[in-house]
């Protein structure tokens, strides 16, 4: 079970993704961009509450162990913005 969920795992990403943007611009048509964000941020969390559910992911056990995981999310999150920022600059 384990190697098909590995090896579905980028097919099923790169559908989810490729289809956003089919999605958005169908539906920019009739709904206004902030209810569709709304409306998308709503069926991830679902999606994540339901995946956390079924696949119990370790959590970390101490205070630490979530200081590490939020720097190291803050170090994700501003490496992506610089590598927009840094182009945007340029041109």
């Amino acid at each position: 079970m384990q190697r098909l969920w590995l090896a579905i795992t980028p097919l099923l990403f790169l559908l989810l993704w490729s289809a956003g943007y089919i999605v958005a611009k169908m539906a920019l048509v009739d709904a206004a961009p902030m209810a569709l964000l709304a409306l998308r941020f709503a069926a991830v969390i679902a999606i994540m509450a339901a995946l956390f559910v079924v696949l119990h992911p370790p959590l970390p056990k101490t205070l630490s162990g979530y200081l590490h995981l939020g720097f190291a999310k803050f170090l994700c999150k501003q490496s992506i913005l610089a590598w927009l920022i840094f182009p945007l600059s340029m041109a």
